[in-house]
């Protein structure tokens, strides 16, 4: 329990399989770890056919392809998969949920394409440490006008 990042800073390279990013807990964004340089740090504890997964989802905010284009930017390969529960579901209490998954391999994507995830959609530019620009990515209809 703690700050991912700093959590990240102290393992070794290339010691870890995967790396799940899932600190969407709220309505607010974590972007301190979604940011090219987090991912850049998450990246160097991955083994070489290691994935990083990175959860989403946000009701106010459509922040996956910024964060694709992040992933992208270092090199990665990257799907997504937007999960919408059946009505049954929903009333089980199942909610939407959005996942990215990258990995330096497309190969080592193959098995999540052949069960649905697509290509991330990708921002024209990725969130930095010096440039979190969040308002552009507002979902349409949040505020008033949009």
């Amino acid at each position: 329990i703690g700050d991912g990042r700093l959590l990240l800073a102290r393992e070794p390279d290339a010691s870890h399989d995967m790396v799940m990013m899932d600190a969407f807990s709220s309505d607010s964004i974590p972007v301190h770890l979604i940011t090219v340089e987090a991912l850049a740090e998450a990246l160097r504890t991955l083994r070489p056919h290691g994935l990083l997964a990175i959860h989403v989802s946000n009701r106010y905010y459509d922040i996956g392809p910024a964060v694709a284009a992040g992933a992208r930017d270092l090199g990665l390969d990257v799907v997504e998969l937007q999960y919408q529960p059946t009505p049954e579901e929903a009333i089980a209490g199942a909610g939407l949920a959005h996942w990215l998954v990258a990995a330096r391999d497309p190969a080592d994507l193959a098995g999540l394409r052949a069960r649905g995830w697509v290509d991330a959609r990708q921002a024209d530019r990725p969130l930095t440490d010096d440039f979190a620009d969040l308002l552009r990515h507002l979902r349409p209809g949040v505020l008033p006008g949009t």
